[in-house]
């Protein structure tokens, strides 16, 4: 983080770098805590396992509302199974 002290000015410029910015890591680390495969993940997702699997690898960026939906779903501990 850096700040700009010029006179009458309060700036402050924070830059976070992610690594992961296709959110490779946190799709699969997402289905592998809800215990599902690629292939499950593609066919709870409504995705073919192509799309799947080019999510894990970072080939292709995941949707925000896929990461939303398996963060939510990790973090309040819900059953892929429980959802359909």
């Amino acid at each position: 983080m850096t700040e700009n002290n010029t006179p009458g000015y309060n700036i402050r410029i924070s830059i976070r770098i992610n690594e992961d910015t296709n959110g490779r890591l946190q799709y699969r680390e997402a289905i592998a805590a809800l215990g599902m495969s690629q292939v499950a993940a593609a066919a709870f997702l409504g995705v073919s396992p192509r799309t799947s699997r080019h999510w894990a690898l970072g080939e292709s960026p995941v949707p925000r509302a896929v990461s939303i939906l398996l963060r939510l779903m990790v973090s309040r501990d819900i059953n892929p199974r429980d959802v359909q």
